[in-house]
Order: structure tokens, then sequence, then C-alpha cells
């Protein structure tokens, strides 16, 4: 709990620094380093390590990120908490900072469950309504699920707009049998 307390005021610290123009790039950049490290699990181990000397973790960081846009903000960022000791919260603060973000721009996470690959053009029009419903701009993350049959499902925090050619069968069945 303490770490999770002391990545949020990181994460509040670093949000108040940006101007309002950076928000977006800094969330891409975000979504960047989320991926790395969610495909390098061992990324986490080598940062929190206290067998690994901080010198090292920084240079390690330097490189992870020479893609990373912006990478001299990200690495003040973290060199900070290496040197203080607080390299273990560098994950947990990224988690942080994305939350904060995401709230500060009124935006959603969610995931949108599709039977079938679909074309940007419904992709969009999928969006649309579903920002329409949230009244809220999404960030959706796809996912494939034959069972739905067609249609889609999208799922963010405790709402779900289910509009799949499974559910509109079933309905249909249920109809049936009351007939």
């Amino acid at each position: 709990m303490k770490q999770k307390i002391l990545a949020k005021r990181y994460a509040q610290a670093t949000l108040n620094t940006l101007s309002a123009d950076k928000y977006h790039d800094v969330f891409v950049q975000i979504e960047i380093m989320k991926q790395l490290i969610n495909e390098n699990p061992k990324l986490g181990e080598i940062v929190r390590s206290k067998l690994v000397k901080n010198e090292a973790k920084i240079e390690f960081l330097s490189n992870i990120l020479a893609n990373v846009p912006d990478k001299e903000f990200w690495m003040k960022i973290f060199k900070v908490m290496i040197l203080k000791n607080r390299s273990e919260i560098m994950i947990l603060f990224l988690y942080e900072f994305d939350s904060l973000l995401k709230a500060h721009l009124q935006m959603k996470d969610v995931k949108l469950i599709l039977a079938h690959e679909q074309d940007q053009k419904t992709l969009d029009t999928i969006r649309e309504e579903i920002e329409g419903f949230l009244s809220s701009k999404i960030l959706y993350k796809i996912q494939m699920d034959k069972k739905i049959l067609g249609g889609f499902i999208a799922i963010s925090d405790n709402k779900m707009i289910d509009a799949s050619v499974l559910t509109s069968l079933n309905r249909f069945a249920r109809r049936r049998v009351k007939w």
C-alpha cells in the first residue's frame, strides 16, 4: 500500500510538470513502456533488484528506452527514483501515471470483443458509438472470440454493451419460448 501511495505521488508530481500539449505524446510513450514491461517480465526484476548497482540500472534503462521519444524526460524521473532507492515503484508509477493521465483526459479503457477482424472504418463507428454511450473518449483493446458469432461486446469498468449476434439470438430464442 505504501508503494502505491508513493507511486501516485510521483505520478501526480510528474503530471503537474507537463503542459497540456504534451499529454497525448506522453500517453503514447507510457503505452510503449507498458508494452515493453509486459513483453519483458525480467525487466522489472532487474530494475527492482537490490543486487544491481544504481549506475547499472540507469544504464540499463537508458538502453531499454533508447527508442522512446522524450527519453531524457523519462530518464530524469527514473533516475530520481533509482537514486532515492525507490526503483521498486517504477513500474507501479507507470501504471499510476497512466491512470491519472486517463482520468485527466477523461478517457476510459474498454475491452472490445469481436468475433472477426474488422476494417478501420467499422472500428471507428463502433468506437464512436461506445464513446457516445459512455460520454467519454475511449481506448480500446481488441480481443477475438468467435463464440459471439458477430457484432461486439464492449466492457469498461462497471458498464457493458453487448451487441453480439449470440446475445441477440439468445434473446430471440427466449421470446420465442414465451409465445
